[in-house]
């Protein structure tokens, strides 16, 4: 019937006179009846390959943190700035410039006061920890020197707005910024690696960038300047708490050109050692600053203050340079240090570290590299060797696992570290120290998968693999390369998904692991589903099924019964369908899998839905909504509501229907779940046309087909169809 409609849309609108008068008003309302109600929403369960060789439900999941959370609008202040000295000019223009729908860009060479500036500014406007009314819908601060690609600050800002991510990051991030008043702060854009494809979909908000890049700059650009000498002096004062010898001073600050880090490192400099002004300049005077041209000795006068610092410094303290600067420019913890150097007093040499100026203290006792350019100067100056690298790795290894294990608690905790445990598998990689990113990809995966860091989740399963190659471990290569399917089949891309299905069952045939040979099984047969193709679905499920009960693992044999239920239900054969549910509900409610008694409950009352047993769908719902709340699976309790008002409406109680699809459509925009909230708003649509309200139908039909069309739902054309003979019936 859809596809005779589809095939049939010009007949349609031909004869819309016809349809619409007498017998023909029964006739299409007859067949919208019969075409408008949606498939229902099973809950399909597949495998994720865990280390441990213990299977795991694959939760469909959202960002789980932030998506159940009721927080407030996002508001992502940067560090605020010590001693911001001068630049009152700037400030004021700055703050006057910043308006909705700008894009302001301050450029200037590194240490110049780019990040500075754009900090002062940002905390003007959020006095109190409050946005100002000029952006009502927050601040989001993105930095490029900890996260350089594009695509994962489009995914923060998604899940700054509580917008899935999935299926492409670019679509997630426009619906969050559509018609929002926000101030987006794109820090050091210079490392981005595509600027354009954010500054294009932020709409009426107002972007903020940094950049060392003119090219980098739109319209309105402010090439920042170096501070004065009188400024610069001022800024050297407050620094070194000194305010004697004031020419040697000048001198020191003419030599440095005025660069506001360089300033900070030689007043730091002094202030620490209590060195008198005039030998500081004696030696300054040394190196080659002077006779650099002007343009050079702005960007080498830091590299020369750092030296001279860190002469000063003790050997631990160089060491924790050279530890903070193979991890992610971003807060750390004294115990991810104390890890790697275990014989040192590790308060006291941190303390060294922050009197010089090279390492500030943040909010809840943890520390940052003070500015981008000496976390850089440190990668490439103070390299551990792996044996220090090793030991961080195993840290955040057992880190990862401890509050993985935890849950929503846990996820908190690790987005604190998850740049770090990034950054420290590309370091291991780089370094071919394999076992470590192998181990730390197992054990931060499930993590990233739950949070919703969908970028991340690949770059570390793709290393996981490398690493598994390199170890010649099969099995841990087959399991990083079935959960990279899982992770584009999360992302809707499915026909990769078979790919990396394919070659993990082809891995686990090899080395006769066939408890994994059933879970690639069993997931190429959901892949298959979701392309249509159900008799291909069967025959893969069919071939888990086997498995499972050959080898006695009766999880594996509940869900692949649960799946074989969902393909039957595709190919209309409905007793079958129930009997493979109910042996499947069985076997849950036997080892305790509530989860999955709850996604068989559903699917057996869909399925009696479809006999017309609308009481004993009733019953099915109901047990599984409760479990659904019991376990806190707040997708799966949407689904659960959905279903229940696709039961009312069938029973003719429209108005009950209603208030179940509206629970629904609140539970999808509070997850982010787009597709459930286009499936409900189309429910919702289809209520009010049952009861003659058009004008209210077409407004829901309208919402759903905007979702329809950003995800690229089958149900697209469908609706337009239906929208378009509603608005010519009125």
């Amino acid at each position: 019937m859809i596809n005779w409609l589809v095939e049939n849309q010009k007949w349609i609108y031909n004869n819309i006179q016809w349809i619409f008068s007498g017998i023909g008003v029964l006739f299409v309302s007859l067949l919208l009846a019969k075409l408008f109600k949606e498939k229902k929403n099973e809950t399909r369960i597949n495998f994720s390959f865990p280390r441990n060789d213990e299977i795991d439900n694959k939760r469909n999941a959202t960002h789980i943190v932030d998506v159940h959370s009721k927080s407030p609008i996002p508001l992502q202040l940067p560090l605020q700035v010590d001693h911001f000295t001068g630049r009152e000019k700037e400030l004021k223009k700055l703050l006057k410039d910043l308006q909705p729908g700008k894009r302001i860009t301050l450029c200037g060479p590194g240490g110049i006061g780019k990040s500075a500036l754009a900090s002062q500014a940002i905390w003007a406007l959020a006095l109190d920890n409050k946005s100002s009314t000029r952006f009502p819908d927050g601040i989001i601060w993105h930095d490029f020197y900890k996260e350089p690609q594009s695509i994962k600050a489009l995914e923060s800002i998604a899940i700054s707005f509580k917008e899935d991510p999935r299926p492409s990051p670019i679509k997630a991030a426009q619906r969050a910024l559509s018609g929002k008043q926000a101030l987006i702060l794109l820090d050091g854009a210079e490392d981005a690696d595509d600027l354009p494809l954010i500054l294009n979909l932020l709409g009426n908000c107002c972007a903020l960038v940094t950049t060392r890049k003119k090219q980098d700059a739109g319209a309105q650009r402010d090439d920042m300047k170096s501070l004065s000498t009188n400024e610069a002096v001022k800024l050297f004062q407050a620094w070194s708490k000194k305010e004697d010898d004031t020419k040697s001073v000048q001198r020191i600050c003419k030599l440095t050109c005025g660069l506001p880090l360089a300033v900070r490192l030689a007043g730091k400099y002094i202030f620490e050692t209590g060195e008198p002004v005039s030998e500081y300049l004696e030696d300054l005077e040394k190196t080659p600053l002077e006779t650099l041209n002007h343009g050079a000795r702005k960007l080498e006068s830091v590299p020369v203050l750092l030296n001279r610092s860190l002469n000063n410094v003790s050997d631990d303290a160089k060491s924790i340079l050279g530890i903070v600067g193979i991890l992610a420019f971003s807060p750390f913890s004294k115990e991810v240090i104390q890890s790697a150097i275990t014989e040192i007093n590790i308060n006291k040499t941190i303390n060294e570290l922050i009197n010089y100026g090279l390492l500030n203290r943040t909010d809840n006792n943890r520390f940052i590299i003070s500015h981008a350019l000496i976390h850089k100067y440190a990668r490439a100056n103070h390299r551990p060797d792996n044996d220090d690298v090793g030991k961080i790795a195993d840290y955040y290894n057992s880190y990862a696992k401890k509050h993985d294990e935890q849950g929503l608690k846990g996820y908190v905790l690790l987005n604190q570290e998850r740049t770090h445990i990034m950054r420290v598998i590309e370091e291991c990689k780089t370094r071919e120290i394999w076992q470590r990113v192998n181990d730390l990809v197992w054990a931060a995966e499930d993590y990233l998968d739950m949070c919703g860091y969908w970028t991340d989740r690949v770059i570390a399963l793709e290393s996981g693999v490398i690493a598994a190659k390199n170890l010649k471990d099969r099995q841990d290569e087959g399991g990083h390369l079935g959960n990279l399917g899982n992770a584009y089949s999360d992302l809707g891309k499915i026909e990769k998904a078979i790919q990396y299905y394919e070659k993990a069952l082809s891995i686990s045939r090899e080395i006769g692991n066939r408890k994994n040979e059933g879970i690639w099984l069993g997931n190429l047969g959901l892949a298959y589903i979701d392309l249509g193709k159900i008799e291909k679905a069967i025959e893969f499920n069919e071939q888990s099924l086997s498995i499972s009960r050959e080898i006695g693992h009766r999880h594996g044999e509940g869900i692949y019964l649960g799946n074989l239920g969902l393909a039957y239900i595709d190919l209309g054969k409905i007793e079958k369908a129930i009997e493979f549910n109910e042996q499947a509900l069985s076997i849950s409610r036997e080892i305790g899998h509530r989860q999955g008694e709850s996604s068989y409950l559903s699917n057996l009352g869909n399925a009696y839905i479809d006999l017309g047993k609308i009481e004993k769908a009733f019953e099915y719902y109901e047990q599984s909504l409760f479990i659904s709340r019991e376990i806190g699976h707040r997708q799966c309790e949407g689904l659960r509501l959905c279903n229940l008002g696709d039961a009312y409406r069938d029973l003719g109680k429209r108005e009950k229907a209603i208030e179940y699809y509206e629970q629904a459509l609140f539970i999808s925009k509070e997850i982010g779940y787009r597709q459930g909230e286009g499936i409900r708003l189309s429910r919702l649509g289809d209520a009010y046309r049952d009861l003659g309200k058009i004008e209210k139908a077409i407004e829901y039909y309208q919402e759903s087909i905007t979702i329809y069309k950003e995800i690229k739902s089958p149900n697209t054309e469908l609706y337009i169809s239906l929208l378009n003979i509603l608005k010519t019936s009125q």
